[in-house]
């Protein structure tokens, strides 16, 4: 079965939407599945946190790994990982969802609600607020526009389902976010087929053990 959603009114299908970015389907299936096998390595002396906080980070190294080889450069600015593409007309987030991940009839969110630099990346798909952003954050949005001016973030987002034993996963565009979680969608590219975990033992626990876990940076105090 083909792992793409075919296209709804006013919506082109997945494989029109990763065409257009630059990505392959086959690229995101790889980076939820390392990102999973990084997160069910740990055993149960391992801390609760760190099944998700390692799936998260496997899936960031596994998709950038990806993307380097077809030109696409990674950035850390306020330390949020993220990889743009060669025009810089992109620029592509990694975050595990909610139970509307995958689900076209769904409105998606990330598990957590996210920091203040996901946030205005988020919001810097508005136009209007390149500026104010740049100033405010000094994040590159100027150099990541398409050909109306519009700052493309996009968010690929993925949940791990422990009790199915499968994973879904998404490149989407996020075009609104209120409390640190995205409420609007544009496009969204979405890999139909669920991704069957692997052949390998799954320690018992709850599904959000594989959820990743967002933290804010901040300068240390003097004195």
């Amino acid at each position: 079965m083909d792992n793409a959603v075919h296209a709804t009114p006013g919506h082109p299908a997945s494989e029109e939407i990763f065409g257009r970015l630059g990505i392959t389907k086959h690229a995101v299936i790889d980076a939820v599945r390392d990102g999973l096998a990084e997160g069910l390595r740990l055993d149960a002396a391992a801390p609760k946190i760190a099944p998700g906080f390692y799936a998260w980070t496997g899936t960031v190294a596994s998709i950038r790994r990806h993307l380097v080889t077809d030109g696409w450069r990674p950035a850390d600015k306020q330390n949020l990982p993220t990889i743009v593409s060669p025009d810089g007309r992109v620029r592509l987030i990694v975050a595990s969802g909610d139970s509307g991940t995958g689900d076209p009839a769904a409105t998606p969110s990330t598990s957590n609600p996210k920091g203040r630099a996901v946030e205005e990346h988020v919001r810097s798909n508005d136009p209007g607020r390149h500026q104010q952003i740049q100033l405010a954050l000094d994040i590159d949005v100027e150099s990541n526009r398409d050909e109306s001016g519009a700052c493309q973030t996009w968010m690929l987002l993925y949940r791990h389902d422990i009790a199915q034993l499968r994973s879904v996963a998404e490149v989407s565009l996020p075009l609104a976010i209120e409390g640190g979680r995205v409420t609007e969608w544009g496009d969204r590219a979405i890999i139909e087929t669920p991704i069957q975990f692997p052949e390998m033992e799954v320690r018992p626990t709850d599904v959000s053990a594989l959820d990743d876990v967002d933290f804010e940076i901040h300068p240390a105090r003097e004195g």
